[in-house]
């Protein structure tokens, strides 16, 4: 258990710490690409995670499975040291203005040196501590935000869901084992590693909204299609034989396209949204900025979705049903795409590129 509680508070650290590294360094009209690309690995890790260890453990043995883990956190650890951090462009400009302005204020005022030192540096922590106050104020009042977290919280609870109710579901229509089991998640996931860095560029393109819209208006009936095979209708029954497996991987297949133009989308909204804000006001949220809270805020919903996708779809599953399970799934994926028309209006690169040039 405490290994456990360890390890959930290094991937949060980390978590924070490499998404607003790569919102400090990551060029405004690539943020879409990168982000996708990004998503595209840790789906990447998701799924083969699983996997390797598991093959390790069976070839080699515990402790050598063990040292593998280790081994890539050693490498990754290098990595952390050879990268080149970028200096703050608003820490500098601050310094720079404060080291003007106080000569002048100590002359006019009589004051000495010291005593406008102390008082800059009350007032910098008077405003340190309102920016932090402020920026979680901001960020939870802005329709654009909730709507980012919103979409980013029924994303995970879909996928968490799928761990929960699939092997069981396939197991007792179809009697599949843990192999064809395996398939499946492989089906959902490569899409997403496969189409990332496209999306991103879509979305750098055209901007979120349409690609959004259209996987998730198209995610809820591919979810509640998933629900038909072994479900009896009054018209009738599409049972355990050919038709139906061969629709519930068509099914399959199709969720894990709309996921891979969903995955990512909440996260660069809030990113737009904050380097708005920031542009207009470099210092709205203090010296440092608010990446990293960003952040966080942005791990907050996925790992509340995680957490309570498998108590509430394993709950569905036994008490209402698979189809029902399903159908809640689809309202919130047509929720979800009513709110991303709505609120996700993060432009692409055309516009922005325009925006700069002062053309609209």
């Amino acid at each position: 258990m405490a290994g456990q509680i360890l390890q959930s508070i290094a991937s949060a650290s980390v978590w924070i710490v490499a998404f607003a590294t790569l919102v400090d360094n990551v060029d405004e009209r690539s943020k879409g690409k990168v982000t996708a690309t990004a998503m595209s690995f840790i789906s990447m890790g998701i799924f083969a995670g699983p996997m390797v260890s598991g093959f390790l453990l069976e070839l080699v043995g515990y402790w050598p499975a063990w040292f593998a883990a280790l081994l890539l956190l050693v490498v990754d650890f290098l990595a952390r040291l050879l990268m080149i951090e970028t200096p703050s462009a608003r820490k500098s400009e601050s310094a720079s203005d404060a080291q003007e302005q106080s000569p002048l204020l100590a002359a006019s005022s009589g004051q000495t040196a010291q005593d406008h030192e102390n008082e800059t540096g009350t007032a910098a922590g008077d405003a340190k501590s309102a920016a932090s106050r402020g920026f979680y104020r901001i960020m939870l009042t802005n329709p654009q935000i909730l709507a980012s977290m919103f979409n980013t919280l029924a994303l995970s609870l879909t996928l968490a869901s799928f761990d929960t109710t699939l092997p069981l579901h396939v197991r007792d229509v179809f009697g599949w084992g843990s192999l064809p089991v395996g398939l499946i998640f492989f089906c959902l996931q490569i899409p997403t590693i496969a189409l990332g860095p496209g999306v991103g560029w879509l979305r750098d393109r055209i901007g979120l909204r349409y690609p959004t819209t259209v996987s998730c208006g198209l995610l809820a009936p591919l979810l509640w299609l998933l629900s038909v095979p072994g479900e009896e209708f009054p018209w009738g029954k599409l049972g355990g034989d050919k038709t139906g497996q061969v629709v519930y991987i068509l099914a399959i297949v199709g969720i894990g396209f709309c996921l891979a133009f969903t995955r990512g989308a909440g996260t660069f909204q809030m990113m737009a949204v904050i380097h708005e804000l920031e542009r207009d006001n470099p210092s709205m949220f203090g010296p440092h900025g608010g990446n990293s809270r960003l952040s966080g805020l942005i791990e907050l919903p996925f790992n509340i979705g995680m957490m309570v996708g498998p108590l509430l779809s394993g709950s569905f599953s036994e008490y209402l049903g698979y189809y029902w399970t399903c159908f809640v799934l689809a309202v919130i994926a047509m929720l979800v795409a009513i709110s991303s028309w709505l609120y996700l209006t993060a432009q692409g690169q055309d516009v922005r590129e325009m925006e700069e040039e002062g053309m609209i």
